[in-house]
Parts: C-alpha cells; sequence; structure tokens
C-alpha cells in the first residue's frame, strides 16, 4: 500500500498502533492471500475483546489494504477518539435502528476496504454464546459478494 495513498491521518493510525501490535502480540497470520488486492470485500470477524478489532486490522493492513470498520456510534463521540475515527474513515452504527442499515451502505458504498468486526457469537470465557444477527446477516442484504 503506497503511503500518498494513506493520507496524513491513516499514516499517523499506523504510526501509533501497528508498533503496539508488534510489540504486543505473537502473529501467525494464515488467509492473507484470500483478500484480494484490490476491490470491495467485506471480511466479518467475531471479537471476544476491544482490543481484537486492531489485530483484525493488523491483519488486513499486512495484505495491503486499508480497514474500514463499523463500530458503535457512541465511540464518535468521545473527545479525540471520535474526530480520528472520521479522519481514517470508519463507519459509525447506531445499533438496533434504522440508522444502522444507513451505515452499513456507507461500507458497500465504499467497497476499498475490508474489514468490519463482528457480531455473530458472544464469548463467555472459553465458550462461544449463541449467534445474534450482525454484519454477516446485514451484507446478505446488500450487492456485496459474500465469501469463506
Amino acid at each position: 500500500m503506497a503511503h500518498r495513498r494513506l493520507g496524513f491521518w491513516r499514516r499517523f493510525a499506523v504510526a501509533l498502533v501497528l508498533p503496539v501490535l508488534k510489540a504486543g502480540t505473537k502473529r501467525t497470520w494464515t488467509g492473507q492471500e484470500n483478500l484480494p488486492a484490490q476491490g470491495g470485500i467485506i471480511l466479518v470477524a467475531n471479537h471476544v475483546s476491544h482490543f481484537d478489532p486492531l489485530v483484525v486490522a493488523h491483519f488486513v493492513y499486512g495484505a495491503g489494504r486499508w480497514p474500514r470498520f463499523l463500530g458503535k456510534a457512541s465511540l464518535w463521540k468521545v473527545p479525540v477518539l471520535g474526530p480520528f475515527l472520521k479522519k481514517v474513515k470508519q463507519i459509525p452504527v447506531e445499533r438496533g435502528s434504522v440508522e444502522a442499515v444507513k451505515s452499513l451502505d456507507s461500507l458497500v458504498a465504499a467497497l476499498d476496504p475490508p474489514g468490519a468486526g463482528g457480531r455473530g457469537l458472544r464469548s463467555r470465557g472459553r465458550r462461544c454464546g449463541r449467534s445474534r444477527g450482525g454484519r454477516g446477516d446485514a451484507a446478505g442484504g446488500t450487492a456485496a459478494a459474500a465469501g469463506r
């Protein structure tokens, strides 16, 4: 991914987050070759902590793509974090509302980025809970292609 395509705020995000991820995680990436180099994709991943989306972002960025996530709209109301998320092209979601569909439409319209933290299975300790409707279900109602 060319640095000039990223722009200042995205380069700043990489400089801020990537060293922490490299120092604080052990990685064995598999499947990056399945992410196309260009064109739109929607990647849905479950997460059990607030840190997990950053790890998914690292995986996607390592494959040469810029990750864009649908995230709880309340994060955009946090001083400093909210404006930063907007600058790095993340997408707020008002959960449980009609506005949530508009957020998915924003993601599909962009279709340059992968990335969406999942809301499918909820983990309780080491056990996964029951499936809940989320972005993967919603993507089925769009023109976006789905794959495994």
